[in-house]
């Protein structure tokens, strides 16, 4: 969909009912019905499937010189384009990629490192509080609720 959705592009969609779909729309739709794969094209071409009344979509990507050969059903509409964000579909390609395990095991370790850092952080104050006041002195006690003069 280059240029108006480069590569890398997160596309969020929302539900839509096939009699408001439009040409100019764009859908996200399942390449075949009930398979996972999906592609985001705009309609070109609204018709009717002759035999059984219902409507057809006809495709074409934006970069795309021609329309994509075959029809789109409302079966396979999985909704109209409500946003998109650039540049956010490659970090779920990153998770949801052949690299996922990598980068949950790096994810992971830095984790791991961080809580050590703040475990190593709290005994090093702790440290330093006793060897400031090895005796106990210095510590904050309660003295109970604070007085002004003549409360007496």
């Amino acid at each position: 969909m280059r240029p108006t959705l480069p590569p890398g592009t997160l596309v969020v969609v929302r539900p839509v009912e096939p009699d408001e779909i439009g040409v100019g729309t764009v859908v996200t739709y399942q390449l075949e019905s009930g398979r996972p794969e999906v592609a985001t094209h705009r309609v070109v071409e609204v018709g009717i499937n002759n035999a059984s009344g219902e409507r057809t979509f006809r495709t074409k990507g934006d970069a795309n010189d021609a329309v994509d050969p075959q029809r789109v059903r409302p079966v396979q509409v999985r909704g109209e384009l409500w946003y998109a964000v650039p540049h956010l579909g490659r970090m779920d390609d990153l998770v949801a990629g052949p690299r996922q395990l990598p980068l949950l095991a790096t994810v992971a370790a830095l984790l791991g490192y961080a809580a050590l850092m703040f475990a190593g952080a709290g005994r090093d104050r702790r440290a330093r509080a006793r060897a400031q006041h090895p005796d106990g002195a210095g510590k904050l006690v309660d003295a109970g609720p604070a007085r002004s003069p003549g409360d007496g």
